[in-house]
């Protein structure tokens, strides 16, 4: 003899516990699917370049993080060993001191002379305990200008090239091709992200619907 599934027990009443439940997933399935393509739409829509104000500060940064990769050691150490002797600055006490951190970030150290038209030693000779703390100061001054200064170039060249009306890139006939292809090159890596960002939010928010609908709707 064949029995159902579903069974009637001695007292009458149905054995509810071996009714097998229909399954949630197509519908967790579909609305992953849905909001994951809902989000990848959103997020390549979303302006994540410019804002009302121009170049975004971190679109301009991928940029230079592109430049600074083609353009090799020397100028990822500079940029690298600014920010070292930036922060160790203020912790140094000794003439000796100073001159320790400027030659262990050698790179940083020595684009400051070339553009001081001095050797790291002659700087060297003009710093005593008694003038340490204020050529510290503008050891750090001059860092941090530099650094700032770096990066603000970049970001005029990125909205120099940037078309606000369009919402893309135009390569003016001044502009480096390596530069401008440091821009497009970061331009389709946020991009990327970005989508991949949305559709993963938007695609759990979408699973997680689908999952209470179809828990409802059977």
């Amino acid at each position: 003899m064949t029995y159902s599934y579903s069974v009637i027990n001695p007292s009458g009443y149905k054995d509810v516990s071996k009714v097998k439940e229909k399954s949630a997933l197509p519908g967790t399935i579909l609305g992953l699917g849905a909001g994951a393509a809902a989000g990848g739409f959103i997020g390549y829509k979303k302006n994540f370049i410019s804002d009302k104000t121009g170049i975004k500060n971190s679109f301009a940064k991928k940029v230079q993080d592109k430049l600074l990769n083609d353009a090799g050691d020397t100028a990822k150490n500079i940029h690298k060993q600014r920010e070292i002797i930036i922060k160790k600055l203020d912790k140094i006490k000794t003439p000796e001191d100073l001159k320790e951190l400027f030659s262990k970030n050698k790179d940083a150290a020595q684009d400051m002379c070339s553009k001081f038209k001095k050797s790291l030693d002659e700087i060297m000779q003009t710093i005593t305990k008694e003038n340490l703390k204020e050529n510290k100061k503008t050891f750090k001054n001059w860092f941090i200008a530099e650094r700032n200064n770096d990066f603000q170039s970049i970001k005029n060249i990125v909205q120099y090239c940037w078309d606000k009306d369009g919402k893309n890139f135009v390569k003016p006939s001044t502009i480096k091709d390596n530069v401008y292809n440091a821009i497009l090159s970061a331009q389709k890596k946020v991009k990327t992200a970005t989508i991949l960002k949305y559709a993963a939010i938007t695609g759990a928010v979408g699973a997680a619907i689908g999952f209470i609908i179809n828990k409802f709707l059977n």
